[in-house]
């Protein structure tokens, strides 16, 4: 079968890759010119930066990359990457170690905090199902203390831009695992110790920028007779009955048509949807505009210091802060910065039609740099030089009716029976690398096990399974 996949990112090329490996046609069409999307890394000025931190990780998962690609992936066990939050003026183990936790917060707030878990763990009379937003799923298992001591409530601001009562409980159940009462109990119990489940964690980066992923998985597809075409956007997707028919793409030699046996979309939902011709039924459209996203500012700072945090990532609650995260790339690896010098990503969310979105480099770079001042990481003496990356639609907002808006598109969308969309934008998830590669490599096992009489039946799977991704976590 041909394959054709809209989007190079690690979703699109790990899928392209499985199904090559599986002896089928694969061209990928990207509307950039460099493959990798958000997992890409580049150089600049001599230092060697992400966009944004990514990690690795998983047995399972570094076994199979390998496998495909043998030794043209360097993929380094790293055991320096540990994560912090910043809240309270003070840094904390990230996740959550129970009794670096508690014990810091004073004994008062302690007892209370303490109490709290004890009549929520022991007597909670509710399915923790029935609660649906992000603040009544929290402190139903933790209670109100630690989860407004914690900065909970102003990350998630910061991160979605709506309070925590408007946010699906779904994020609660993909990000703070740590938070569930029985492993929460049994963590105070050992000590805060991690588990072995979490001493394994398999952490893994690439000396040369986590990009050597996305790099690696290219060359596979180039060297066994896959097609990447860069700067070429897809204009249209021509539907005849319940299939596509023709695919219309813009290139460097203008507009052409493309066939193929199936499409795989990477690319957001909204802008997939835009694509079919004839339009979908109003009410899809509708609920493809519905869907909302949090923009992305990444500050780049090249510091004349050897290094400026103990963590390679922390997690920024203080409520008096703009950005939420910051990142030193040398811990990740020795080749991001000259010794005597560092670099930091400083994160900051906003909305597509914030002020800050449209602020002129310099404005943001002297508020952050007061922030950062005020937290005492970095001073601005000692930066060299910054520079400021802007990617929209970089999270999608788990918004408390997201779950019913995707329902309308996707039974819409399993209607046509020779594509599917698949990855972080094309399942409106907010995932990291290492899923997001499983799941391309999953789509290819699915779509290696069906034919031509039953290939339909994948997109309904991949789009069952994104629903009720978090019907099992409570």
């Amino acid at each position: 079968m041909h394959y054709l996949i809209i989007g190079s990112g690690l979703s699109g090329l790990s899928v392209g890759a499985s199904l090559l490996k599986a002896g089928h046609r694969v061209t990928l069409l990207e509307k950039t010119d460099v493959v990798g999307g958000l997992a890409r890394s580049f150089r600049k000025d001599g230092f060697l930066f992400d966009i944004g931190p990514h990690i690795f990780f998983g047995k399972k998962m570094v076994a199979r990359l390998q496998d495909l690609l043998g030794g043209d992936v360097d993929l380094m066990l790293n055991d320096r990457l540990k994560e912090a939050i910043y809240f309270d003026g003070r840094f904390f183990k990230y996740p959550f170690q129970p009794k670096d936790l508690l014990f810091k917060m004073g004994k008062g707030r302690l007892l209370k905090a303490l109490w709290e878990l004890s009549v929520r763990n022991l007597w909670r009379n509710r399915r923790l199902d029935e609660y649906d937003n992000l603040y009544d799923w929290t402190t139903s298992k933790v209670g109100p203390t630690l989860f407004y001591y914690t900065g909970l409530d102003s990350y998630i601001e910061k991160l979605y831009g709506l309070p925590s009562d408007k946010i699906s409980s779904d994020w609660g159940k993909q990000r703070l695992k740590p938070l569930l009462g029985f492993r929460l109990w049994r963590s105070i119990l050992r000590g805060g110790i991690p588990s072995k489940k979490q001493q394994r964690a398999y952490t893994h980066y690439c000396p040369e920028g986590i990009g050597e992923i996305a790099d690696s998985l290219a060359r596979y597809v180039n060297q066994n007779g896959g097609i990447i075409r860069l700067n070429t956007a897809v204009e249209e997707i021509q539907l005849q009955r319940d299939a596509i028919k023709n695919v219309t793409v813009k290139g460097s030699n203008g507009i052409s048509g493309m066939t193929g046996d199936y499409v795989i979309s990477t690319v957001r939902i909204v802008d997939l949807v835009k694509m079919l011709s004839p339009a979908p039924p109003k009410a899809v459209v509708s609920a493809a505009n519905a869907l909302r996203y949090r923009n992305l500012i990444l500050l780049y700072l090249i510091i004349n210091r050897p290094r400026v945090l103990k963590n390679c990532l922390v997690y920024v609650a203080e409520r008096n802060t703009t950005f939420k995260r910051l990142t030193e790339f040398k811990h990740f690896t020795d080749k991001a910065a000259p010794e005597d010098k560092t670099t930091l990503c400083v994160e900051i969310c906003c909305n597509p039609d914030d002020d800050i979105w449209k602020e002129k480099d310099d404005i943001i770079f002297q508020k952050s740099m007061a922030e950062l001042q005020g937290l005492d990481i970095v001073a601005q003496q000692d930066v060299e030089a910054y520079f400021i990356q802007r990617i929209p639609s970089s999270y999608p907002i788990y918004y408390l009716s997201y779950r019913n808006t995707l329902t309308g598109i996707f039974e819409y969308l399993a209607g046509i029976r020779n594509l599917v969309s698949i990855g972080r934008q094309g399942l409106y998830e907010h995932d990291n690398m290492s899923v997001v590669i499983r799941s391309g490599f999953e789509l290819a096992d699915r779509l290696g096990q069906s034919n031509s009489k039953n290939i339909h039946e994948v997109s309904e799977e991949v789009y069952s399974d994104r629903l009720n991704k978090y019907a099992k976590v409570m």
